[in-house]
């Protein structure tokens, strides 16, 4: 999976890290889980795909900003905020089209 970059409100730049979970005893659920830092190309020689790590819950990098889990089939959208910083109301939306639209336009490509 890549690294969504993309911006939201007046432009304020996002980087948006995407990881997959399998719950097998929840009768198929999978969830998608988009981990969000605050602008776009800071870090950008990050390991896109974590390394074979979670990213969430990382404390020590000031600029995330917590998480949107995505999951199937029910396509349930659920922002949780990392307590430091938060991602605005209005720009959490326009997160999660851009991630619906890379969702619908790039994953299906790529499995």
């Amino acid at each position: 999976m890549e690294t969504i970059f993309t911006t939201a409100g007046a432009g304020v730049p996002y980087r948006i890290i995407p990881e997959i979970q399998v719950n097998p005893d929840s009768r198929g659920l999978l969830s998608y889980i988009y981990n969000i830092y605050n602008g776009a190309g800071v870090g950008a020689n990050d390991d896109d795909n974590g390394g074979g790590k979670p990213y969430r819950g990382q404390p020590n990098d000031m600029n995330y900003m917590g998480y949107v889990t995505i999951e199937e089939p029910g396509n349930i959208f659920v922002y949780t905020t990392n307590g430091r910083t938060k991602v605005p109301a209005a720009q959490i939306n326009e997160l999660i089209e851009v991630i619906c639209h890379y969702r619908q336009n790039h994953y299906l490509e790529s499995f």
